[in-house]
Formats: structure tokens, C-alpha cells, sequence
């Protein structure tokens, strides 16, 4: 498992071909992953080597990232694609990009999840890979 500046965890597109439109990537200082889109941020934190829950949510300005049970990470406005193709461990563009690391689980909606549903994942998760 390595970290690399460019990987990308997920990566979405609004149709079967090139461009990626946006993608969840590990970005500048190790160790970061960022909301990439239309604007870069939202950025959180990991500890590296540790199991970790990364909550991202896409919606225009409302767009956030989370860490385990940490608080949502706002104030970027990565875009509002639609996202109908999805790609895991890379961006799809060439060369580089490929995520070096492994994921258990993703678990991916079509709205927020919020309340009793959000604490439901949550409890779940943590109780599957000890995260908090």
C-alpha cells in the first residue's frame, strides 16, 4: 500500500466516455483526499496505515467529506454531475492513477443519508473494522 499524489479511490463520469467529470483522489500532502471536480477540496485527513470510513457526499455547494465519526469538511463546490458511470481504484485517464491500497466496502446512494439511516452505516462500519 502506497500513497501517491493523482490516485484516485472513485471516480464518476455523466457518460461511457472520457472525461472523468469528478473523482475522490489522494491530492497534495501525504496524507489527503480530496473532492476533485469543477474545484478542488473538502479535504480530509486519514492517519495512513489505519482502517478508515470516508464519507463523501457530491451536491454542489452542500458537497462535503468526513473521516470515521469525525465532523463533515465543507466550504468546496466540487460540482454537481450526475456521475452514471462510477470507476473504483483509479481515474480512468491513462497512465498513473491507480490506487495502490485496499477497500473493503462501498456502499454508494443517490441522495444524502442522514439521521437514524447515517447512524445505522456508521454503527455498522465501525463495528465491522473497529475504526473508532
Amino acid at each position: 500500500d502506497t500513497w501517491t499524489s493523482g490516485d484516485a479511490f472513485f471516480a464518476g463520469r455523466d457518460s461511457a466516455v472520457e472525461p472523468v467529470d469528478v473523482r475522490i483522489s489522494q491530492s497534495g500532502v501525504s496524507p489527503q483526499i480530496k473532492q476533485i471536480g469543477s474545484s478542488t477540496g473538502n479535504t480530509v485527513s486519514p492517519t495512513l496505515g489505519n482502517r478508515t470510513l470516508l464519507q463523501s457526499f457530491w451536491n454542489g455547494g452542500s458537497s462535503f467529506q468526513a473521516i470515521n465519526n469525525d465532523a463533515a469538511v465543507t466550504g468546496t463546490n466540487p460540482g454537481t454531475d450526475a456521475m452514471t458511470h462510477f470507476i473504483f481504484g483509479a481515474h480512468g485517464l491513462g497512465a498513473g492513477g491507480a490506487f495502490d491500497g485496499k477497500i473493503a466496502e462501498a456502499a454508494i446512494f443517490n441522495a444524502e443519508v442522514t439521521g437514524a439511516d447515517l447512524t445505522a452505516l456508521k454503527t455498522y462500519f465501525n463495528s465491522q473494522y473497529a475504526l473508532w
